[in-house]
């Protein structure tokens, strides 16, 4: 897959700026995209508390990482395995956080420049505060804030489209080719699309990992930016395809969540088994998230753990001093998206 750095994007201009009509969408596959979000979310729903836990912290863990490669980071699920350290998979972690955070949020958090430059500095290097600014290339930064305006204002009044899903199209891609910032303007991008959506009321429960579609298809993404038309039809096509694969994934991850629960109640027998699952059945746990779950002694979630790796539904792997345990099964439903 070839990379798609975010420096490579600053000149492309878009071919209109005017506000890309509807009828010039193919209808069915508009409505094959809300219809699909529909179903991802009402599957997540009802699904069991675990098996969504588990579902949103892998697919924000997967959406990080296509952020970063889109951002020039070449980093994989199997980078998170083997090389917990590096840095690109702690950004993508931090934007798995960031992700959760804007999900959780009991207050509605309107998408402004506001909100964009403070997602973009929570992106950046904590030891070096305020190190994401808005670019400034010599006689740009009036044209970047005329940019900036532009896109707010299409967040906000919709642009003169009338559905939400186009209008949160043509505002992502022109975010990505504005580029306002020095660093992380496509992992800014994502997680300003995913809290778009969610304002718009597209998908309050479910997350939708579309930097990963993004970054599997760099070239025809690179292609369909500079055309608001091409934009629209080549992100519903991603929201649709990505909707219906993460619904095929979330049946499999419940039957995996099941057989966890299953064999946690076979090899712990006094334990405390939802407790247990808290931690277990997420992507990636340690001791430490089991004692913070309610395991009030490290020795005896060091057993737990240990006993459910044998079992053969965790596998442990060092970070340092410490093990991380990975819920294999987890990761298998989606070991192909990166």
């Amino acid at each position: 897959m070839s990379e798609l750095n975010a420096q490579k994007l600053v000149s492309v201009t878009p071919k209109s700026s005017e506000p890309t009509a509807l009828n010039a969408i193919d209808q069915r596959q508009l409505i094959s995209a809300h219809r699909a979000l529909s179903g991802l979310e009402h599957a997540l729903r009802f699904a069991s508390p675990f098996a969504a836990l588990s579902f949103r912290d892998m697919v924000w863990l997967l959406d990080g990482l296509g952020a970063m490669q889109l951002d020039g980071e070449p980093v994989w699920l199997q980078t998170v395995i083997d090389e917990p350290n590096h840095p690109g998979v702690l950004r993508a972690e931090n934007y798995a956080s960031i992700a959760s955070s804007i999900t959780h949020s009991p207050q509605h958090t309107p998408v402004t420049r506001s909100m964009a430059l403070h997602i973009a500095e929570r992106l950046s290097d904590d030891a070096v505060p305020h190190s994401v600014v808005l670019r400034r290339d010599a006689n740009s930064n009036e044209a970047l804030q005329h940019g900036l305006a532009h896109w707010e204002h299409v967040v906000s009044d919709h642009g003169g489209e009338s559905d939400s899903l186009v209008m949160a199209a043509i505002a992502d891609a022109k975010f990505r080719r504005l580029c306002p910032f020095t660093a992380n303007n496509h992992a800014s991008a994502g997680l300003l699309f995913g809290a778009l959506l969610r304002e718009e009321g597209m998908l309050n429960h479910a997350p939708l990992c579309l930097s990963a579609f993004f970054s599997s298809h760099a070239e025809d993404f690179k292609q369909a930016l500079p055309d608001d038309n091409a934009v629209v039809r080549f992100y519903l096509r991603a929201m649709n395809e990505t909707a219906l694969d993460l619904t095929n994934r979330l049946e499999a991850l419940v039957k995996h969540i099941d057989h966890c629960r299953e064999t946690i109640e076979q090899t712990l027998s006094r334990a405390p088994v939802d407790v247990v699952m808290q931690a277990v059945c997420r992507p990636i746990c340690t001791n430490a998230d089991l004692v913070e779950a309610g395991i009030s002694r490290r020795q005896t979630s060091s057993s737990y753990l240990k006993k459910l790796a044998a079992a053969g539904i965790l596998s442990s792997h060092p970070k340092g001093k410490e093990l991380r345990y990975v819920n294999t099964g987890v990761l298998q439903v989606f070991s192909d998206l990166t």
